[in-house]
């Protein structure tokens, strides 16, 4: 697990795991993911990307593969760590980045709703 301390860091492991899945993108659904990844990562504001960033790697962890979700983690801790768009709130941060991990959640604690904007289409 590591951890990034700053934007810099944070930004080079998104841009890893980014570069990673579009090299693995083969079929039309991965390549939907590359689309929407490529727009969170073509964002302007540093908090917003990384968080986004995590929250589509929340959102859609049952899609990636599985060797990228530690690095949706790492970059999520410190998305949630520094209170960025409420996800230090509630434990919703901490509670992602666990079950990003595959850890269990706490006793009687509920899995956070993903965002909407990037929970994969419910079939009609």
């Amino acid at each position: 697990m590591t951890i990034p301390a700053d934007f810099v860091q944070a930004n080079t492991m998104m841009l890893q795991a980014y570069a990673a899945l579009s090299v693995a993108a083969d079929t039309e659904a991965e390549q939907a993911l590359v689309e929407q990844l490529t727009s969170i990562m073509a964002g302007a504001v540093p908090p917003e990307r990384v968080s986004h960033f995590f929250e589509f790697g929340y959102a859609r962890r049952e899609e990636l593969p599985a060797e990228l979700l530690p690095a949706f983690a790492d970059v999520g801790n410190f998305a949630w760590t520094m209170g960025f768009y409420g996800l230090g709130l509630d434990s919703r941060g901490a509670f992602m980045e666990a079950l990003l991990r595959g850890q269990t959640l706490p006793e009687g604690a509920t899995a956070p709703e993903p965002m909407a904007a990037f929970a994969p289409a419910v079939p009609a």
